[in-house]
């Protein structure tokens, strides 16, 4: 795999149906990050607010992620899920 600039030019996601997404805004972050470099003043500020955005996304996914945990938790869920992936006992 090469890099430009430290971004892959190829990738692989994996994950449940949201850490892709989040996987995604990642490089798309970084990729914006590593243009700021050599662009003009105008798009440089352009990027940046791209990137800043792209934080803001990131956040507002972690934020939802603990949201969806502490329900969980607070409903019981989450103990009846831990449990499910348990091992059943044989006697």
């Amino acid at each position: 795999m090469h890099a430009h600039y430290g971004v892959p030019e190829t990738f692989t996601l994996s994950g449940d149906h949201d850490t892709p997404v989040a996987q995604l805004l990642r490089i798309t972050q970084q990729y914006a990050r590593v243009a700021q470099a050599g662009a003009t003043p105008r798009v440089q500020e352009a990027l940046t607010e791209i990137e800043d955005a792209i934080a803001d996304q990131l956040a507002a996914l972690d934020k939802a992620a603990e949201d969806d945990w502490a329900d969980a938790e607070a409903s019981g869920n989450a103990e009846r899920r831990r449990r499910s992936w348990r091992a059943l006992r044989v006697s």
